[in-house]
């Protein structure tokens, strides 16, 4: 919504539909255009990972028994640890999804799919602004950087859930503008992100908070009554809260997500442990963050507020757990956008800065590429390569253990350790996707003749010893 007394912009207005820079003739706006287009090409390709989601099993038998059978599966048939295990699938409509990318298309149908929902998060989140090839470029060079911890496994229910965000903040930002179209659009927002993923929870609270700040300025403005804009805004939003109990599980996902913040073994996953010192992706984030703090105190302008506070909050929360950081950055990209536009148009005109625009397009589709190198692996990637750069899986562990089968029922928390077992259609048996923890701690990945988890063995078992001392998954 657009509020009296803001201070005058510096430069164009951030506004839905407004190009920045000077007007163009018809042969520079094709070169500007095919800029553009590059720079959509340069991140595709920067994003694309060999696929190694380690819940990959769970979603693909889970979406396989949905559409084989026809109704959903509320309980835990595949583990020998949790058998029975009644669970709350928050990303049940997700598991279809990946089913069927995965009958047509494999693991390279997954990890193409995660490269694009994430171009279309960066598109979804800077397309209000209109922004001009190098600045776009820009742009996408700080994404990347942000969020590639986060699209470097191909597509996840949380890659999913990133675009959602994108959306949520796509439409505030043309709400914010004064467009009241975008209203409707929250609750089918909404909608189909409580049956994806559980930051729904997250979006809702970010949508409540643009609704409060709303309220605030109106009742700053001394008006007799509400605007006449606040009041659909609130019914949005009230809807919005209400079709998210339109689930198989109703009230019971609000519970999941409290039930999953309230792990005690949630700092021990990877994800949502701090980015490490001097890597380059806190690196990243304190440049971005830096930079970023420099140009909203040089623009100084009340439109800015609202983002600002959630950035904020979603700053505090990356420091503590690195999933955030990308969350961040998407929340953030309007206001880079403003900062952006707010530059002069005239830095366009140097050759140089199309040179480095050149330049840093042409490191992007370097490093994509070398990501995929040798190429001939990413095309016949298969189950082995799976295993091998994800999760660890041991094939001659699984058939020691087929013959030597534990005892007891593990220790492995459900959804603690990205327990994930799958199918090879050509030899028809499930294959683990645990495969984390180290031997010292006893803990080895096992496959049954249903299904596999991770198990606690005796350090003294003659699979322990067979199998020598099993790491964790690097990392770059």
């Amino acid at each position: 919504m657009k509020h009296r007394g803001a201070a005058p912009s510096r430069g164009p207005r951030a506004s839905p539909g407004e190009t920045d820079g000077p007007p163009l003739s018809t042969g520079l706006g094709r070169g500007r255009g095919l800029l553009a287009g590059l720079v959509y090409v340069a991140l595709f390709v920067a994003l694309v990972n060999p696929y190694t989601d380690y819940d990959w099993g769970w979603h693909y038998r889970y979406g396989e028994h949905l559409l084989q059978q026809g109704h959903l599966l509320r309980g835990d048939i595949y583990s020998w640890s949790m058998d029975g295990y009644q669970w709350v699938n928050h990303s049940w409509l997700f598991d279809p999804i990946v089913y069927l990318i995965f009958e047509g298309f494999s693991f390279i149908g997954l990890s193409v799919a995660g490269s694009l929902v994430g171009l279309l998060t960066f598109f979804v989140a800077i397309r209000p602004f209109r922004l001009s090839p190098w600045r776009q470029g820009l742009l996408a060079l700080c994404f990347y950087l942000l969020v590639e911890n986060a699209l470097d496994q191909g597509l996840r229910t949380q890659v999913v859930g990133l675009l959602l965000f994108a959306m949520l903040i796509g439409l505030l930002v043309i709400v914010h503008s004064d467009s009241r179209w975008p209203l409707w659009a929250f609750p089918v927002l909404f909608l189909a992100w409580a049956n994806l993923h559980g930051s729904f929870v997250l979006g809702l609270g970010v949508f409540g908070l643009f609704v409060a700040h709303e309220w605030l300025i109106t009742l700053l403005s001394r008006k007799p009554t509400p605007a006449p804009g606040l009041r659909p805004l609130v019914l949005s939003l009230l809807g919005s809260a209400a079709v998210t109990l339109i689930n198989p599980f109703t009230y019971h996902i609000y519970l999941e997500a409290f039930r999953h913040f309230n792990n005690p073994l949630l700092p021990l996953v990877w994800e949502w442990t701090p980015a490490p010192a001097g890597s380059r992706l806190q690196m990243a984030f304190v440049v971005y963050t830096l930079v970023l703090s420099i140009g909203l105190a040089w623009r100084r302008r009340v439109e800015d507020v609202f983002f600002v506070v959630v950035s904020l909050l979603l700053l505090v929360m990356s420091l503590s757990a690195r999933r955030y950081i990308a969350v961040y950055a998407v929340a953030t990209l309007p206001l880079a956008a403003r900062i952006l536009q707010d530059l002069p148009g005239w830095l366009e005109t140097f050759r140089v800065s199309t040179a480095l625009f050149l330049l840093a397009g042409a490191g992007a589709v370097g490093e994509g590429i070398h990501k995929l190198m040798p190429i001939d692996l990413f095309v016949r990637f298969d189950f082995e390569d799976y295993c091998h750069l994800g999760p660890r899986c041991s094939e001659p562990l699984t058939q020691l253990l087929l013959k030597r089968p534990p005892t007891g029922r593990g220790f492995n928390y459900y959804d603690w350790g990205a327990t994930s077992l799958g199918g090879a259609s050509a030899r028809g048996s499930s294959w683990t996707g645990a495969c984390i923890s180290g031997s010292a701690t006893g803990t080895i990945p096992t496959r049954t003749s249903t299904g596999c988890t991770s198990s606690r063995i005796s350090s003294s078992s003659p699979a322990t010893s067979s199998t020598g001392r099993l790491s964790k998954r690097p990392r770059r």
